[in-house]
């Protein structure tokens, strides 16, 4: 009698019975988007339902062709690699992605999540010594049957497919909790463990190949590596790691495809001062291992989805020129792309539509709106040609996951919990009932006729899914009040010593899509649309409101939109903002000047401008923006100019045709200004142009004052 396997089964039949009881409702559930993107961009031509409703098609699709039972495993779940072989670690890795983000839309989610679950676990790499971590590294192919041998996956790992594991653990520790079945986020740390101990090199080399000189781009997985860190502590996955892939990119894009931006399948020699690309038959034993191919093509999808929340230039200027070759390779239509390329930039040929590329530079488009047509004609593109055969099916699931905004860290943002909210909602204000103004909102202004300004985040709140938030760029003051989930979310503001009149109330906002929400005024509720802004601020006007003399309230209530709100004013009807004027100086608005160059226009793709847009690019030779300060003064002067950069860049500012070279420090998503100081202006007009040298500038007013 084997002892072994029928202590094997009853451990699982036992975790089978404990995974119904306590299957647990989703926190993040699909579509949601509570942690909303902090950089980059998302598809701006569909609304967020549509591309909701693409993802749910095709992942019903997906799933009722991928998932299958794992014979050999009582419980598990596979996703079907093919005929011979039942699975790969790294399409286990792939579903339990897909499993725990569209959790919310598939009530069965978390049963399928624990199904693959128990097949990695029940199929450990058993050549790799426990001492190593084997037992949490999952043998990398099964037979037909769900088997482990030697003549499958030899009981050695895939460090891609362990990585996507360990980060799904993660993930689903923050989706449905650890007290279940599964202690989910112990069992991704001793995963990462694991990847550490056998995977990975003191200095942060990965060696995921057959020997230790080799590395695969594709398992640089910056951003799982910064969830590595925050779970388990240990900044080696921030530091070291992320560092030394960076060093190997640029090395590669630098030295073996300059002016492409390419990078190989396979490094070779990373233990020495001189890494470079594969000859062939070094990584997964093909001679394409020297380009942008099969196992390459994931790396704009990775460190894509890794900047959109991180951050991280040094990522953005990577997939920034990957972008710019697509891009001009394909004449802009993700339909031309090959099916992988030398790192000349030479093709590799056309025989079959390279979903696997085209996916990848999709998310590779999210990292400058500068690639938004790019981004919007690769959804298209990728919703009209979903197949559900494998690796396919999957980079393109999650690629749109990650397009639509639907992807999200185990670590919810800091922003998500700045604000502490009442243990219930409150109901919406009647119409007709003028409801409680806050007690801590202080006036905003007082006195005559006057626009009146209330920072959203000095509001009272109530529901349980709205808060403070500072979680996304471009906001004023200290935050923004940001959610708006549930029924009942309100934010209300209060106005004191109002004058008598007319006034138009406006609200800055963002939302992902169009949405539609209450403004409730002195309790007179009005149903308002909030056109779709992207990634943007705007601002909704609601016009010609009569007000009394004395204190006012202004809610916003959630109707069936998500919105976040920065502020709230009261303009005199026929009046401007007292935030368009600024006193005691001149001030010119970018896109008020004049333009000359091809690499240069008025843009309104980044966040958080001010006016009616900015000036941006300043990507070719010659490209310059040229400003005019009529009826000033002789004298000196202060010259400021509000610019964004996502690195640090260095440019010419000429001063009635006296040119001074300024660097400009590198802002990230953000907008900062740069200030010359004793400027000598002469009596009249004046001009203060920007002049293109070596760095890409967003510049979004330029102002002198005394």
């Amino acid at each position: 009698m084997n002892f072994k396997k029928i202590a094997s089964a009853l451990w699982l039949a036992a975790g089978l019975c404990a995974s119904a009881a306590f299957a647990a409702p989703p926190t993040y559930p699909f579509g949601t988007r509570l942690d909303p993107y902090g950089y980059g961009t998302r598809p701006n031509h569909v609304s967020a339902a549509q591309m909701d409703n693409s993802i749910k098609a095709n992942y019903n699709a997906w799933k009722a062709h991928a998932v299958v039972d794992v014979p050999t495993v009582p419980g598990g779940k596979a996703i079907k690699f093919s005929t011979e072989y039942l699975a790969v670690s790294e399409g286990m890795g792939y579903g339990m992605l897909i499993s725990v983000l569209m959790a919310g839309h598939d009530a069965e989610a978390q049963t399928l999540f624990d199904g693959l679950l128990r097949t990695v676990r029940a199929r450990p790499a058993y050549s790799i010594p426990v001492s190593s971590g084997g037992k949490y590294l999952m043998d990398w192919r099964l037979t037909a049957n769900g088997s482990s041998q030697d003549a499958a996956g030899g009981g050695w790992n895939a460090m891609d497919g362990d990585e996507d594991i360990a980060m799904a653990l993660l993930m689903a520790d923050r989706q449905w909790g650890s007290a279940g079945a599964w202690n989910y986020k112990q069992e991704g740390i001793n995963t990462i463990n694991a990847i550490k101990s056998f995977n990975m090199k003191p200095d942060g080399t990965t060696k995921g190949g057959a020997t230790s000189d080799l590395s695969r781009t594709s398992d640089y997985m910056i951003g799982h590596f910064r969830a590595y860190a925050k779970a388990t502590g240990d900044s080696f996955w921030s530091t070291l790691a992320i560092d030394r892939s960076y060093a190997l990119i640029e090395r590669m894009q630098s030295v073996y495809s300059p002016g492409v931006g390419l990078m190989p399948d396979f490094i070779i020699d990373t233990d020495t001062a001189n890494p470079k690309p594969s000859p062939g038959g070094r990584g997964d034993g093909t001679m394409t291992e020297m380009n942008y191919f099969a196992n390459a093509q994931r790396n704009p999808w990775r460190w894509g989805t890794d900047y959109v929340l991180s951050g991280d230039v040094r990522w953005k200027g990577v997939v920034s020129k990957m972008m710019n070759f697509f891009v001009a390779k394909t004449s802009g239509n993700p339909k031309n792309m090959a099916i992988g390329y030398r790192l000349n930039g030479s093709d590799m040929g056309y025989a079959w539509p390279a979903r696997g590329l085209i996916v990848g530079a999709m998310n590779g488009a999210q990292v400058d709106p500068a690639f938004q047509p790019y981004l919007n004609a690769s959804w298209d593109w990728i919703s009209n040609n979903f197949v559900t055969n494998y690796y396919d099916a999957e980079l393109s699931l999650l690629s749109m996951l990650v397009a639509s905004g639907n992807w999200w860290n185990p670590t919810p943002p800091a922003g998500n919990a700045a604000a502490p909210l009442p243990a219930a909602p409150a109901p919406a204000p009647a119409t007709g009932t003028k409801p409680t103004i806050p007690a801590a909102q202080p006036p905003t202004a007082s006195g005559g006729a006057a626009t009146l300004r209330a920072q959203a985040e000095t509001g009272s709140l109530s529901g349980t899914g709205v808060g403070v938030r500072n979680d996304m760029s471009g906001f004023e003051g200290s935050g923004f009040v940001g959610g708006f989930t549930n029924d009942g979310d309100t934010l209300t503001l209060g106005f004191s010593n109002v004058v008598a009149g007319t006034y138009d109330v406006k609200i800055r906002y963002q939302a992902w899509g169009a949405q539609q929400n209450f403004v409730v005024i002195d309790g007179v509720r009005r149903t308002e649309s909030f056109a779709g802004t992207g990634s943007a601020w705007a601002v909704k006007t609601v016009s010609g409101v009569q007000f009394a003399s004395g204190t006012h309230a202004v809610a916003i209530v959630k109707d069936w939109g998500y919105v976040s709100v920065d502020w709230i004013e009261m303009v005199p009807t026929g009046s401007s903002s007292v935030s368009a004027a600024v006193k005691s100086a001149v001030k010119v608005q970018a896109e008020s000047g004049a333009v000359t160059g091809s690499g240069v226009g008025v843009r309104k793709d980044v966040a958080g401008f001010e006016g009616t847009g900015f000036v941006g690019g300043f990507a070719n030779s010659g490209d310059k923006l040229t400003t005019v300060f009529s009826n000033l003064a002789a004298g000196t002067y202060n010259l400021r100019v509000r610019y964004h950069a996502w690195g640090a860049q260095q440019n010419h500012i000429v001063v009635n045709g006296k040119s001074r070279s300024e660097i400009f420090p590198a802002t990230g998503s953000m907008w900062a200004i740069k200030t010359l100081t004793d400027v000598a202006l002469t009596t009249g007009a004046n001009t203060v142009a920007i002049v293109k040298d070596w760095g890409f500038v967003d510049v979004d007013w330029i102002e002198v004052t005394p």
